[in-house]
């Protein structure tokens, strides 16, 4: 397979700017398109039935829109960076197409709107309707970050952002955004998206 050219640094900030454009454009699409005929899941297996509803786990969910930024801030190697995006670019489209030929949706826990925690929970729901849940590609970013990390040589960095992208993996599960089928559809999803990313950005030096 071809090699791409690696992103200047200079560029960095421009593509990732353009990037989030277009990743919310094609993850709004697909809700929005697959929502009339998404196959509803209500059954859950004993593993989710097991798993508690937590919602100060909502605070885990959402750190992963400050995740991402911040990896993209520490890159400061082209290769690192071109990996980076690629690889999330290659997640966003393996998982389009998934959302297209087969969306799902789920049931979600009511909301009574008693405190302060469950109006950010309302408007999170608002934001991201239940819809576009297998593959979980909260899950894909997440092992993406860990798999990004583990190219890095500083240990501590390794560490924090594996952990940061394993409790972000369990507060899917006790937030209640997706069953674990969905979890393992986004880490398979993850390792061929990184595995495709290896393959065509390479360092030229």
């Amino acid at each position: 397979m071809p090699a791409v050219p690696l992103i200047p640094l200079e560029r960095k900030w421009k593509t990732v700017f353009w990037g989030a454009l277009g990743y919310m454009a094609v993850y709004s699409f697909c809700g929005w398109y697959g929502k009339s005929y998404a196959v509803h899941i209500e059954t859950l297996s004993w593993l989710d039935q097991s798993i508690p509803f937590w919602r100060a786990w909502i605070w885990v969910y959402l750190s992963q829109y400050l995740m991402i930024p911040i990896c993209f801030k520490l890159t400061t190697d082209p290769l690192e960076y071109t990996r980076l995006f690629y690889g999330i670019l290659f997640s966003l489209l393996i998982c389009a197409a998934v959302f297209l030929i087969y969306p799902t949706t789920m049931l979600r826990p009511e909301n009574s709107l008693v405190d302060g925690l469950d109006c950010l929970r309302y408007y999170l729901y608002k934001l991201d309707e239940p819809t576009n849940c297998f593959p979980s590609l909260h899950v894909t970013l997440a092992i993406l970050v860990g798999l990004y990390a583990s190219h890095h040589k500083a240990l501590m960095l390794q560490m924090t952002l594996w952990s940061w992208s394993i409790l972000i993996i369990l507060s899917t599960l006790t937030f209640k955004q997706h069953y674990v089928l969905d979890v393992l559809g986004g880490v398979f999803v993850a390792i061929v998206a990184h595995r495709l990313t290896l393959s065509i950005v390479q360092d030229n030096c």
